[in-house]
């Protein structure tokens, strides 16, 4: 069977064609077990988040709400008459549990949990609307919301090799990773968009929790927003090398960016991306301010530490501060025992 990654190249057709050809490719396709399950957890992992943090349901609340609730955010700059207003405006848009109602105005941290709330809620609007937020929805139907190709990989294929390959190759000896199971993943979106005749392209792994999945496969990877001059607190999603993307070529790297999943306990999911690098700044010493790659560059590289070198990046990093850069390629669903837990079959302590 054609791939659907290989219906879409740039070259063909009108972008209505392959609009046509994706969804009807989507409409028609026969979910295997291990895709209904992977569905079915990430829909009911961001609604049992949602449903522990609110007061409310969150089919209650509007997109209208949302952007005013993130305005609302945006104004809690210091402790001020105005900030306490728009703290009680944000809480009254978002009514939220009494335990997680938090003093934003000095709890500065707090305010990007609220600020990625929000998003949150925008991906959920946007995914359920298209099934009425029923949460017994049919599989077929929650799979056509998120508007994605998801297909499950054979391990006995080179595909399903090569990428495992890649993942043990690249992960420390002193961990251990099992893989489940491997989705070729397409969307729509980063075949119209992705920049593939720019050069030095590379697959590259990028990790997120568990929960951020729903939105990563509806609407894509986003950009940081650009909020500390307001805020006045660093995201905890702005690195060494500014408001970008981030990839690695480890996957231990990526893995420490990963949550557990809730409902399927120990099993975490990892992105493999096509990454078009293009001109590639090099980074030894962290520059926490970039919102674009230096004149002449297309991305920046965290050049990894080496005796001769005096770097100040543990792993090689890459950012790129254009999200048309990249197309998602691969999902991995894999257990990943990292090296500072206590193995206690081994008796290892760290």
């Amino acid at each position: 069977i054609t791939r659907i990654r290989d219906l879409l190249p740039n070259q063909l057709g009108s972008k209505l064609l392959l609009r046509s050809l994706f969804l009807d490719r989507i409409d028609t396709q026969m979910l295997d077990n291990n895709v209904c399950q992977l569905v079915e957890s990430l829909w009911i992992e961001s609604i049992g988040d949602l449903n522990n943090i609110l007061a409310v349901k969150p089919e209650t609340i509007t997109l209208t709400t949302i952007v005013e609730a993130e305005a609302a955010l945006l104004e809690i700059k210091s402790d001020s008459k105005s900030s306490s207003e728009a703290e009680k405006r944000f809480y009254s848009l978002i009514p939220h549990q009494k335990t997680f109602v938090v003093d934003l105005t000095n709890n500065r941290r707090t305010l990007i949990d609220k600020l990625d709330l929000c998003q949150m809620l925008r991906d959920m609007v946007s995914v359920n609307e298209l099934t009425n937020w029923n949460i017994k929805a049919s599989i077929e139907a929650k799979y056509r919301a998120l508007k994605c190709h998801i297909e499950t990989l054979k391990n006995d294929t080179n595909e399903y090799i090569t990428i495992s390959d890649m993942i043990s190759s690249s992960t420390n000896s002193n961990e251990q990773v099992i893989i489940h199971q491997i989705y070729s993943v397409a969307k729509q979106t980063d075949a119209l968009t992705f920049r593939s005749t720019l050069f030095n392209q590379k697959q590259l792994f990028h990790g997120s929790k568990y929960n951020n999945f729903l939105g990563i496969l509806s609407r894509g990877l986003l950009m940081p927003k650009v909020v500390v001059n307001n805020l006045g607190v660093v995201r905890t999603d702005i690195g060494c090398l500014g408001y970008g993307l981030y990839f690695s070529d480890s996957a231990s790297t990526s893995l420490k960016y990963t949550t557990p999943s809730v409902t399927r306990p120990d099993r975490r999911l990892l992105c493999i991306s096509q990454v078009a690098l293009g001109e590639s700044a090099k980074f030894y010493s962290y520059a926490s301010d970039l919102t674009q790659p230096p004149e002449s560059f297309h991305s920046t590289h965290g050049v990894k530490k080496y005796d001769e070198n005096n770097s100040k990046f543990v792993d090689d990093e890459y950012a790129i501060y254009n999200p048309d850069q990249q197309r998602l390629l691969y999902l991995v669903e894999l257990s990943w025992i990292p090296h500072m837990i206590m193995l206690i079959n081994h008796q290892y302590y760290y």
